[in-house]
């Protein structure tokens, strides 16, 4: 590479946050100008493990039955919040905008409703991860999960009179294999005395589960399938409830065609951008850390998250540019190149993927600044041999990083 090119890289390169032994020599700062592809090293610093999840409260069975509506509706948990928080009486009807009860059980009510399937959809609804600024609500994988046991789902069909049976054994087994989204959209399809709870039986019988998610109503294969007698507000219902229980888990894959209603797992939103080139805008956010896959997670001390469960992420996002497409799909090719190589200086790349006309690419945030960075703001340090011997050692770094990039005939932005 010539001599321009190098030092054009030196001014792009990302270091990570030193440790608090040496941080009076290492910069902090977490304002690049552009991606950070090849990253300076500092020692690992020691930071306060992450607190876990919050684990659910309760059971994982929900109570059972109370003895009358009323006082069913009295235990309901008070901190509940969401349209659902106050339940409806059975002569008055849902005041809820999702609401979509079909013609016939609309005309068919009747004075049963079903108190716990309601507590259960609320306790559900609450575990809701909910962002301001037009992102959408997503239920984390890891609650999913815990929402969805052997007890819950046998709690469900309790709720709606069905007692144990080799039967209902084989649809809690199908529930726990491959159904725990469509058991719990079935769930949140509960309003007054109208449940779907039931219609699982069906879907076990047509083998319809998680895999085939999300339902759209355009694919008539997967309509054909679907419980008999629905009617076209039952469908509709079923895909609104189903997108805040598709945010993508990240790392599995490596591209993702996203739906437009799919919700992303950010925990905390993208920021301003942070830097702008050619290609396009980089900014920061957090995103669940249960939906980045172990092995692509950062270490604990070397997170850079505000959230305790969140992994900061550097979001590069493709200018809307019909000239641009080609040149993205050149890059993403080359990024899962560069991905094999096993160099603590190259920034892995977590995904590349695209919702609507968004084109992203995710990578793991390096917190620190560049070389310009570190000497405007360690002026007093920049002539002491510890900081000298420091820089030159991760110039040789740099540089090794490089080498191996261009072996490998990999493509860098």
């Amino acid at each position: 590479m010539a001599l321009y090119g190098m030092l054009a890289w030196f001014s792009e390169f990302f270091i990570k946050k030193p440790s608090t032994k040496q941080r009076s020599q290492v910069p902090q700062n977490d304002s690049p100008t552009q991606l950070p592809v090849i990253q300076l090293m500092a020692p690992p610093e020691r930071r306060s493990t992450a607190s876990l999840e919050t684990p659910l409260e309760g059971p994982s069975a929900f109570p059972p039955p109370s003895k009358t509506p009323s006082e069913a509706l009295l235990a309901f948990p008070s901190s509940l919040d969401a349209p659902s928080t106050l339940a409806p009486s059975p002569q008055t009807p849902l005041e809820d905008p999702a609401t979509l009860l079909s013609s016939s059980e609309t005309s068919a009510r009747t004075s049963r409703c079903y108190p716990d399937l309601i507590q259960f959809r609320r306790h559900v609804t609450s575990k809701y991860i909910k962002l301001q600024g037009g992102e959408k609500d997503f239920l984390p994988i890891n609650l999913q999960k815990e929402l969805v046991t052997r007890d819950s789902v046998l709690s469900a069909f309790k709720a709606i009179g069905e007692t144990e049976s080799a039967e209902l054994d084989r649809i809690v087994d199908f529930v726990l294999r491959k159904g725990e989204r469509v058991f719990l959209i079935l769930v949140l399809m509960t309003y007054n005395n109208a449940e779907k709870v039931s219609a699982l039986r069906e879907f076990e019988r047509a083998g319809v589960g998680d895999d085939k998610l999300p339902l759209e109503l355009s694919n008539e294969e997967l309509l054909k399938l679907m419980p008999k007698g629905w009617e076209d507000n039952d469908f509709e219902l079923f895909r609104v409830h189903q997108w805040p229980l598709m945010a993508p888990t990240f790392g599995t894959n490596f591209v993702y065609h996203l739906h437009e209603s799919q919700p992303l797992p950010y925990v905390e939103l993208p920021s301003k951008p942070k830097g702008q080139g050619f290609f396009g805008e980089v900014s920061r956010a957090e995103i669940h850390e249960a939906h980045i896959i172990e092995k692509v997670r950062p270490a604990e001390n070397a997170r850079a998250n505000n959230h305790p469960n969140g992994i900061a992420v550097a979001i590069k996002k493709a200018k809307d540019s019909q000239e641009l497409t080609e040149f993205f799909n050149q890059e993403v090719e080359g990024l899962r190149r560069t991905n094999e190589l096993d160099s603590p200086h190259i920034i892995k790349i977590i995904a590349a993927y695209q919702r609507g006309s968004d084109k992203c690419l995710l990578f793991l945030w390096a917190d620190g600044g560049n070389f310009a960075d570190y000497w405007r703001e360690h002026n007093e340090t920049r002539n002491m041999p510890e900081t000298i011997r420091w820089s030159m050692e991760q110039v040789v770094c740099l540089c090794g990083a490089l080498r191996d990039i261009h072996q490998n005939n990999g493509y860098v932005a």
